[in-house]
């Protein structure tokens, strides 16, 4: 008797049960997860490249920061470069709530020298010339929710070249 009663109230409760609403929200969530599959991708219907190309040297002021990107929206990270002319100017990557904090002469004296994925790396550190450059190279690219902010601020009068590759959602 008593599974004659469940059954009862398991019918009662499926007829109530709207399952146009239900294919509507399958449906939604299909869109949603289409979305974040090309957003997770590089797919061209959602983002788009943003280059800055600086190749002329900049004559930056002791003290003043340079504000080579600052970003408030969501974005990936493909590659970014200094060249300066003082090995003491303070480069500042800050991606989020992460910041990276630097020099050319700090990150030769901690031997960041070369190709590297992680962090930032020096391509060229010359005494003679008085030419330092910095890359940010993350593999993969590095994506940003909220924030991308890159400043260089020189210790001395110095002359600064500079490039930043981005994606960033199209609007």
């Amino acid at each position: 008797m008593w599974v004659a009663e469940i059954r009862e109230r398991l019918e009662k409760k499926l007829e109530r049960i709207d399952t146009e609403r239900i294919d509507t929200i399958t449906e939604k969530l299909l869109n949603e997860l289409v979305n974040q599959l090309k957003i997770a991708s590089n797919d061209p219907s959602v983002w788009e490249i943003t280059v800055v190309d600086i190749d002329t040297p900049i004559a930056v002021r002791a003290k003043n920061k340079l504000t080579i990107v600052n970003s408030l929206e969501r974005g990936k990270l493909v590659a970014a470069s200094i060249t300066t002319t003082d090995k003491d100017t303070v480069i500042e990557f800050e991606i989020d709530n992460f910041l990276m904090r630097t020099t050319p002469a700090k990150m030769y004296e901690d031997g960041l020298i070369g190709y590297n994925t992680a962090y930032l790396w020096l391509s060229r550190y010359d005494d003679t010339e008085n030419k330092y450059v910095i890359w940010f190279t993350p593999v993969p690219d590095r994506p940003y929710f909220s924030k991308l902010r890159i400043e260089a601020t020189p210790t001395i009068n110095a002359s600064l070249t500079y490039s930043c590759y981005r994606y960033k959602l199209r609007r």
